[in-house]
């Protein structure tokens, strides 16, 4: 097995990678054993397709953290009446010209702009999203217990602060907040995003970045 550190490796195979185990695979552990064991391990489930709000949270870690890869990762979809001739001729161009991009419709486009711009409200956000170091980088680690780990963190700055990016879909207050941490296992996130930059002399602190929809 390769060693550990920095993991150069492109999306769609870090994510099929299930010799390695992320914070996700661990979470659906959490939750069943028999279901890891057939999505990861006798491969009898098919991976489920990403849902919506996957989608849009990843368009907006992509503006947020890449902005300048955006325009080469997503689209919107024009309205174009595929119904008539001329429609479907003005459709099949379109395809033509967006092929490996992921489309957005109009509204979800104009989500992702707006959730991003509110992130410029804070200017704390912004020096950090600012600062050099490595955006959506993998990260592959051995656990002490001898487990093949692997992680992509938001985003390790130079000096060491590990970031995590998140969209919520209500209020962002502190006691809202903390409610959707303990639901949705961001802290066990946090704690391995950690153990991941550890590997990489990132020392921390570990900061969210938290914007609502």
């Amino acid at each position: 097995m390769e060693a550990d550190g920095w993991w150069e490796v492109p999306d769609l195979e870090y994510h099929a990678d299930f010799s390695r185990v992320s914070h996700h695979m661990l979470e659906v552990f959490r939750e069943s054993v028999p279901r890891y064991a057939a999505l990861y391990v006798t491969r009898t489930l098919v991976q489920p397709e990403p849902t919506p709000a996957t989608v849009l949270g990843a368009a907006v870690h992509c503006l947020c953290l890449e902005p300048q890869r955006f325009v080469t990762r997503y689209a919107w979809t024009p309205k174009i009446d595929r119904r008539t001739k001329a429609g479907k001729v003005q459709w099949e161009e379109f395809q033509a010209g967006t092929i490996g991009l992921t489309l957005l419709s109009p509204a979800d486009w104009d989500t992702v702009q707006d959730i991003a711009a509110g992130v410029t409200v804070s200017d704390d956000a912004m020096k950090i999203l600012k600062a050099p170091g490595h955006c959506e980088r993998a990260i592959r680690w051995t656990s002490p217990n001898g487990v093949a780990m692997r992680s992509k963190p938001d985003k390790v700055t130079a000096n060491g602060l590990v970031v995590d990016l998140k969209t919520v879909a209500g209020s962002v207050a502190p006691e809202a907040w903390a409610r959707q941490v303990a639901s949705y296992g961001y802290h066990r996130q946090a704690a391995l995003y950690l153990d991941a930059a550890a590997v990489v002399g990132a020392d921390g602190p570990f900061v969210w970045i938290v914007v609502s929809k």
